[in-house]
């Protein structure tokens, strides 16, 4: 048994040595990891002996590597200090570049005292616009009783953000109770449009503005956009030319909205003090005024007349820019009515058109106009049946409805005369102006029949007159005669233009038309590629009489189509290109302390599209902030003198490394990094 004693004795030796060594390695090693963090706590800030303290974790050699955070059974929270108004026990984790280096327990026990106690209750109190407001909305409660006029405050941290109150209130018997508060700091932080909602057509654009509220003076506007961009878009600035107009005010941004396609969109914007807003937009269906195609009409929207009467209309054109002209008219059918320029008669008005209106056989026709802009107009014509005296005189034709020459020609024409007894012959015949063209017999042949006439005409000079001819039994005819210039032409001054996707091309016109003028219609075969913005046009034909500005849409290729007031075409191709597009900050990178500002620049570029810088921003705003133009010592904002870069302003606030956004209007994106340390 002694033998069997003494193997016990010695193994409960072993196993407790075993445990000493155990311990002592597992004490060093806690030891080394706190003399590594060197913690100290601090209980700080016990005032009126209140049931309240701020408990503060310090790091004795003051290396700023070392972060500090709460836990007390909820969610840690990073922080040197923390303060504790109740019984409670706080886990505090010591981490040094993201490893762990010492978790701590640590008790705040009995810190209530017994007896009667005072409660402090709040009100609706979120935010704090100063100093006077500290004690707004709040009442301390004893024995149901109210005791407002002992209250103290004090703010005990404050930052850009929010401030830290300790309201401490005092009883007749002695009894004193303190609760902490933190608050945020700004109120009535609003963001607006100036309108609620806004109308507009199809291709046009509103200048507006969006507001920012706050008693925040840095607060700006932060982001904005359109919901449907096909509907609208909404873009930095208002465009004079090809200037951006910005503004002088720092909670401002002027804005230019451009109404796309007929539909409703939301427009969105949100402040740097994360406040939003919406407004509406309604885009109605282009009309022809929108589209600058004005109108056209006759003087009335029907004529009546007996077959074989002329009568005269007036056609009127007119659009948003004054340059207007009628173009074309014409009678879908000419057996029951033509219609051609007054012979004799020239109206006082640039966009309006006399014209004289032939009734030729019993019927209902249409008569069609067009003007320069592409507007169209119809009028009818009801040409009632033939009376007795004008069966009697039957008719008379030209064997053309209308002839066509150039200067210098000679062609060559019928007329013919017809009656209910074969006995009419052809009396006369003659130019309107001689100066254009003249009509005579033809010198060397003769007809094959008594009531038809060969006639010769003479091509003179440019324009367009009327020929008439009248037969023996009174019946009377009018046909046109358009005589063109010997180089009558239409083209574009190169049949290749290249452009970038977003941006646009000037396309130039020459045209030498048969009446002077330079009014030619223009067509695009493939509006998803490119499409018509807007023309110009001198008014006399000659080189380059128009200019035509194309938006370059998508990549592809398509052709361009001008026809000429004398029917002259000409074609050219457009070919459109990836646009190349590009943002950047003028650095990579910024370092700097905390309080400093950061003078810097944004550039945008595009080969298409004008591009400007859209939107900047800072991931984190509690650590450097980014604001619009440079703050002068006078209070001035420097803004941007080019189109595509952007003045801004980096604020450096509190210790850390954020990223620094940037979009342009092409959409390109770019970063940059800025690091923040201490004083």
């Amino acid at each position: 048994m002694e033998g069997k004693e003494k193997k016990n004795v010695f193994y409960v030796i072993s196993v407790a040595l075993i445990l000493i060594v155990c311990c002592l390695i597992v004490f060093s090693l806690f030891n080394g990891k706190k003399e590594n963090s060197n913690l100290e706590i601090l209980e700080l800030d016990k005032v009126n002996n209140s049931t309240c303290k701020t408990i503060y974790v310090k790091k004795l050699d003051n290396n700023e590597d070392y972060e500090y955070s709460f836990n007390n059974g909820m969610n840690w929270q990073k922080s040197n200090y923390k303060v504790i108004c109740e019984n409670t026990t706080y886990k505090i984790m010591v981490m040094k570049k993201n490893e762990i280096i010492e978790e701590t327990d640590y008790a705040v026990q009995d810190l209530k005292e017994d007896g009667p106690k005072i409660e402090i209750d709040f009100d609706e109190v979120e935010k704090y616009t100063g100093e006077e407001n500290l004690l707004n909305g709040v009442t301390a409660n004893y024995s149901n009783e109210d005791i407002t006029d002992k209250i103290e405050a004090k703010i005990t941290e404050e930052t850009n953000d929010y401030i830290l109150i300790h309201y401490s209130v005092e009883n007749n018997e002695g009894i004193k109770t303190t609760v902490a508060r933190k608050l945020d700091k700004y109120i009535g932080n609003t963001i607006s449009y100036d309108k609620s909602s806004y109308t507009c057509k199809e291709g046009e654009i509103i200048q507006t503005k969006i507001t920012v509220k706050s008693s925040d003076e840095l607060a700006n506007i932060k982001s904005y956009n359109s919901g449907n961009t096909n509907v609208a878009t909404i873009d930095i600035g208002w465009k004079n030319g090809n200037e951006t107009i910005q503004t002088n005010c720092i909670n401002c941004q002027y804005v230019e909205i451009t109404c796309e396609k007929a539909g409703t969109t939301i427009l969105r914007a949100e402040s740097t003090t994360g406040s939003t807003t919406t407004s509406t937009v309604v885009v109605e269906k282009e009309t022809l005024e929108s589209q600058n195609k004005g109108s056209i009409s006759y003087d009335k929207s029907s004529y009546t007349c007996k077959v074989g009467e002329t009568i005269t209309a007036t056609i009127t054109a007119t659009s948003n820019d004054g340059l207007a002209r009628v173009k074309s008219y014409s009678s879908n059918n000419v057996n029951v009515a033509i219609i051609n320029k007054h012979p004799t008669f020239t109206a006082n008005c640039l966009n309006c058109e006399m014209v004289q209106i032939t009734c030729k056989g019993n019927g209902t026709t249409t008569l069609k106009a067009q003007s320069s802009t592409g507007a169209t107009t119809t009028s009818t014509i009801v040409v009632e049946k033939e009376t007795l005296e004008s069966q009697n005189k039957d008719s008379i034709s030209y064997d053309k409805p209308s002839y066509t020459c150039k200067v210098g020609e000679t062609i060559t024409a019928t007329i013919t005369a017809t009656s209910n007894d074969g006995f009419a012959r052809v009396k006369s015949y003659s130019s309107n102006n001689t100066n254009v063209a003249i009509i005579n017999k033809h010198p060397t042949i003769s007809a094959n029949c008594l009531n038809c006439e060969v006639v010769q005409i003479t091509c003179k000079g440019n324009g367009t007159t009327t020929l008439k001819a009248q037969s023996s039994t009174g019946a009377t005819t009018m046909v046109n005669i358009i005589v063109k210039k010997e180089n009558a032409s239409i083209s574009f001054n190169k049949p290749l233009y290249t452009c970038k996707d977003g941006g646009t091309v000037s396309v130039y016109v020459s045209s030498k038309s048969a009446d002077g003028y330079c009014y030619s219609s223009f067509d695009i075969d493939n509006g998803d590629v490119a499409k018509i913005e807007r023309s110009y046009s001198s008014g006399t034909d000659g080189d380059d009489c128009e200019l035509i500005i194309v938006n370059c849409k998508n990549v592809g290729t398509t052709s361009i189509k001008a026809i000429s007031t004398s029917g002259e075409v000409a074609t050219a191709t457009i070919n459109v290109e990836k646009s190349t597009s590009s943002i950047s900050y003028s650095e990579s990178s910024y370092t700097c302390k905390v309080g400093d500002t950061i003078k810097t620049k944004i550039n945008a570029y595009s080969d298409g599209a004008l591009a400007i810088i859209k939107s900047y921003s800072s991931n984190n705003t509690r650590i450097a902030t980014i604001e619009n133009g440079w703050k002068m010592d006078n209070g001035m904002i420097l803004t941007d003198k080019c189109i595509n870069c952007a003045n801004i302003e980096i604020t450096c606030k509190s210790v850390g490394t954020t990223t620094l956004k940037a979009e342009s209007s092409t959409g390109v994106t770019t970063t940059s990094t800025i690091t923040v340390t201490s004083n």
